[in-house]
């Protein structure tokens, strides 16, 4: 029922509503890789977003197109996170959550406060039209979370 709930949701639902259901998936992204750290390796990990946000700003500071710039931005966050989890596997224990969680204040601190960096990033990102319609963005997010949650399976 899940499955065509979500099919049918651009169908039935206003663009606001269609809009709100995006983000959702969005944090259905990051919820899939809590639940691999947390769920099955039992690592307490208090700065997921924080990786989320790496990415995020690093899609805007380069200025490359879309197609170009999610991977490469994919790639630096994973880079983020692999060095954040070699210091944070090191300590361990609740030492991982506190690693996580100084990352969060961190990127919080400096990349998302504009008062650090100004305009460095490269100013705002926009939606990109992908098919060219206001579902389209919602559909590459639910593509995304559907294969991430095969990778996870």
């Amino acid at each position: 029922m899940l499955v065509v709930a979500l099919i049918g949701l651009p169908f039935l639902a206003a663009a606001s509503q269609v809009a709100r259901m995006t983000m959702v998936l969005a944090y259905a992204l990051v919820a899939l890789s809590v639940l691999i750290l947390t769920g099955w390796a039992g690592h307490l990990s208090l700065g997921q977003f924080a990786f989320a946000a790496v990415g995020g700003w690093a899609l805007v500071a380069l200025g490359l197109p879309l197609a170009v710039g999610l991977p490469v931005a994919a790639v630096l966050a994973a880079g983020a996170a692999a060095v954040c989890g070699l210091v944070a596997v090191r300590l361990g224990g609740l030492g991982f959550g506190v690693v996580t969680l100084l990352l969060a204040g961190a990127v919080t601190a400096t990349l998302l406060n504009p008062a650090v960096l100004g305009d460095a990033a490269g100013g705002r990102f926009e939606r990109p039209e992908i098919v060219g319609t206001e579902d389209s963005l919602y559909w590459a997010g639910l593509a995304a979370v559907a294969l991430a949650a095969v990778a996870v399976v």
